[in-house]
């Protein structure tokens, strides 16, 4: 049980890591500016994501949030790109995971959650 947990926290640690490497790097905001707020809004669900089991409080208005505030095309597929980006490091498992928050959540999101989404549409 303890080398799990070690495992879970090493991997909630990496991927905070790249998450603030995305939010903190010129060069992710010059080309995509959503990603900071898209890592904002998620952080909460960064839980669920890794291990299953309950949605955090405060998971699900962030996933509506960040929802109502991709208005443009533009910014659905900034938003798109940078959950591609979060999710690169993340098992097929965990994206399963990330997939079915939307539908505990009740949102709406104009693009499937799986591994290489098309951001294009």
């Amino acid at each position: 049980m303890a080398n799990s947990t070690r495992v879970v926290f090493k991997q909630l640690v990496a991927l905070v890591f790249l998450g603030s490497m995305l939010v903190n790097s010129p060069l992710g905001q010059a080309q995509n500016p959503q990603c900071p707020t898209v890592d904002e809004k998620l952080r909460l669900c960064f839980p669920y994501i890794f291990n299953g089991g309950q949605v955090p409080d405060g998971c699900c208005p962030g996933i509506k949030s960040l929802v109502s505030s991709a208005s443009t095309k533009k910014d659905r597929q900034d938003v798109c790109n940078c959950l591609n980006k979060i999710g690169e490091p993340l098992s097929d498992s965990q994206i399963q995971n990330a997939a079915r928050l939307p539908k505990l959540c009740d949102a709406t999101i104009p693009f499937p959650i799986k591994r290489n989404i098309d951001c294009q549409r």
